[in-house]
């Protein structure tokens, strides 16, 4: 903390946030400190300094809080729509600069009207929270998985060519339909269709393009018949 203070000071004021060990709590307390001088005389040589220290540690937990659940499904607790995208524009400035190949997947629960219109809305919300509990754990540390929307999830998988992406987007879908999701006693067999792209961004792609070839591939795999991955070229 004094390091902070003497160089807003040395900066001739201003505020600073930095974090010092919580005392025999264990984690880190957030403080902020705001420096500003202070007139003692009507010369300035004699002027001093003030220095006013708050902390924010609660405020900080509790902004970090409500940015998590801004970006959360509320009913798969994977990230949303928008955190998503969030995510994926960072990855995908990366893998531009770095000549880095990109894969995406959109995967689609088959025939997902039919397990609402059969079993109820409920059963329906079970499957979603089943399928992605299972795509979780398959994925890769790197992968970023979201509920895109519906029943439609979407990953980016950092650093995938084609074919590892293909591969990653097929044992993503087998994770699909690896066993019954139970429903009050009754087993509901779901099984998914999956629409694969990947190649290194070039310098006039965008990350909807990657999207949009991925969407048009799993329209492919829904035309050929469901319950299968197609990558898109």
């Amino acid at each position: 903390g004094a390091a902070e203070i003497a160089a807003l000071i040395e900066a001739g004021g201003g505020e600073a946030e930095f974090a010092l060990p919580a005392r025999g709590e264990g984690g880190e307390r957030r403080l902020v400190a705001q420096a500003f001088r202070v007139r003692v005389g009507r010369r300035k040589e004699k002027d001093g300094w003030g220095v006013v220290v708050r902390d924010v540690t609660e405020t900080a937990a509790l902004l970090a809080k409500l940015a998590l659940l801004a970006g959360t499904d509320e009913l798969t607790g994977l990230c949303n729509r928008r955190r998503f995208f969030e995510e994926a524009a960072r990855e995908f400035a990366h893998a531009s600069r770095e000549g880095r190949s990109l894969g995406v997947a959109i995967l689609d629960i088959d025939h997902f009207k039919a397990v609402n219109d059969t079993h109820g809305h409920a059963a329906g919300d079970e499957a979603l929270r089943a399928v992605a509990a299972r795509l979780s754990k398959v994925l890769r540390e790197a992968d970023i998985l979201c509920r895109y929307g519906g029943e439609e999830f979407a990953v980016l998988f950092p650093g995938a060519d084609p074919a590892a992406a293909l591969r990653a987007a097929e044992r993503l879908r087998l994770a699909f339909g690896s066993a019954p999701i139970l429903w009050e006693g009754r087993e509901l067999r779901v099984t998914s269709s999956a629409g694969v792209y990947a190649a290194p961004p070039g310098r006039e792609s965008r990350l909807d393009d990657f999207i949009e070839r991925a969407d048009a591939a799993l329209y492919a795999a829904k035309e050929a018949g469901r319950d299968r991955s197609v990558l898109g070229g």
